[in-house]
C-alpha cells in the first residue's frame, strides 16, 4: 500500500492556487478592458465576454479562493443573465 507524500500534495496544492491567482488576474484584466471599451455595435459580444471572464473566476473560486469569492462571482453572473 502506498502512503501519500504530504509534502508533494502540499506543493501541488500551492501550485494550483498560484495558477488560479494568475488566471484570475488575467480574467479581471480582460473584464476591465472590455468594460471600459463597451460600444453600441458590439455590446452583446462584450457582455458575453465579461460574463465568461467572471464565470471562469467563479469556477476556480470553488476550489481555491473560498466561498466569499464564489458568492461575489455568482452575484455578478446573476446580474448578467
Amino acid at each position: 500500500m502506498l502512503i501519500p507524500d504530504n509534502s508533494a500534495e502540499a506543493q501541488l496544492q500551492q501550485e494550483l492556487r498560484e495558477m488560479f491567482l494568475v488566471d484570475t488576474q488575467q480574467q479581471l484584466e480582460l473584464y476591465f478592458d472590455i468594460a471600459q471599451q463597451l460600444q453600441p455595435g458590439s455590446w452583446i459580444g462584450d457582455i458575453q465576454s465579461i460574463y465568461r471572464a467572471i464565470h471562469t473566476i467563479k469556477g476556480g473560486a470553488v476550489c481555491w479562493a473560498g466561498r466569499w469569492c464564489w458568492k461575489i462571482c455568482s452575484q455578478i453572473c446573476g446580474i448578467w443573465k
